[in-house]
């Protein structure tokens, strides 16, 4: 009896090692076809014969330098900055938790919303140019950094799990917030930052979760299709950061409802799968429309703008909302 329970823990220790090694063998090679995309000749969006602007059709200043030199060397800044605009006040949502109103688009985005990851509370910090108090002596690849790492200026750890789904953002959508947020009017407002230990910092597992990204993510076509609508549900949106349960079969269990929101404002999402046994499989088009605008349901209740972000949703453009819309109903 001992020697068989032996044998089967060395077998479980054996396969959880296999396990991880596959896994890093995998994460390795998408790495280096990543590295490999971005330094061929041309980038050509998936689907399309289209280049992808970032890499090939734009010369891109020095991204570590200060904003004010890359805004000064970068001709197509304001084309940037439009995209970054509709994303941050948009998709993203960034003001749900940067914004001193968060319910409203439109809001200032220094900070102070108080939010709520696996390690505690925390306060959500100034993202306007602000030289003391914000990001004014960032440089854009750090902010770049900080959105899909989850990475301060310092190198420090900043809330990995409410940006938890930005890690997938592509390099065009990063770089048009990152210079959108630095083209605001910078705004005064000093938020006091978590201080965490070596342990708390390490507490969430023996695998690093603050790496910078390595590599290039291309943007994918802005078409009505199933894979566009599945990159701004999970890399901007970040449904799932509310709409999943949590534990170690994560992607089984990816939109089929929680308990609690990432943001512990209150409770958590339903199931929204189109194979799930909850109401909104029953949903047509025009209901997701009415919900983007109002936050509306077809049964006469309204959603709270404090747990989903339907006010920033609801911007979204056409071709987005379709992309949505056909994803959830189809590609869950």
């Amino acid at each position: 009896m001992k020697h068989r329970d032996t044998f089967l823990i060395g077998l479980a220790i054996v396969l959880s090692l296999v396990s991880c090694a596959n896994l890093w063998v995998i994460d390795e090679k998408s790495a280096q076809t990543r590295q490999t995309t971005a330094s061929s000749s041309k980038v050509i969006l998936p689907g399309t014969g289209e280049a992808d602007p970032v890499s090939n059709d734009l010369e891109i200043p020095d991204m570590d330098a200060g904003w004010e030199i890359f805004f000064s060397d970068f001709k197509d800044v304001d084309k940037f900055k439009r995209r970054g605009e509709y994303l941050t006040r948009g998709p993203s949502a960034c003001g749900f938790c940067h914004g001193v109103y968060p319910t409203n688009p439109n809001s200032p985005l220094s900070g102070g919303a108080l939010v709520t990851d696996s390690l505690g509370e925390l306060r959500a910090p100034n993202l306007t140019p602000d030289k003391k108090t914000g990001i004014g002596r960032w440089s854009i690849r750090e902010v770049m950094d900080a959105i899909r790492a989850g990475n301060a200026k310092d190198g420090g750890p900043l809330s990995f799990d409410v940006h938890k789904g930005y890690r997938w953002m592509s390099d065009l959508d990063a770089l048009s917030i990152a210079v959108y947020l630095f083209s605001q009017e910078p705004v005064s407002s000093s938020i006091p930052r978590r201080e965490m230990g070596v342990f708390d910092r390490n507490s969430l597992g023996i695998i690093p979760k603050h790496e910078p990204w390595r590599g290039y993510i291309p943007a994918l076509p802005e078409t009505v299709s199933v894979g566009r609508g599945r990159y701004v549900v999970s890399a901007l949106n970040r449904c799932a950061s509310c709409h999943s349960s949590s534990g170690l079969l994560d992607d089984e269990w990816v939109f089929s409802g929680s308990s609690e929101p990432a943001t512990k404002r209150g409770e958590g999402g339903p199931d929204i799968r189109s194979r799930g046994d909850g109401s909104l499989t029953k949903w047509s088009d025009e209901d997701w429309d009415t919900y983007f605008a109002s936050g509306s349901t077809p049964g006469g209740k309204t959603s709270s703008p404090n747990l989903c972000p339907w006010s920033y949703f609801g911007r979204m453009n056409a071709a987005d909302k379709k992309a949505v819309i056909l994803y959830l109903k189809k590609g869950l």
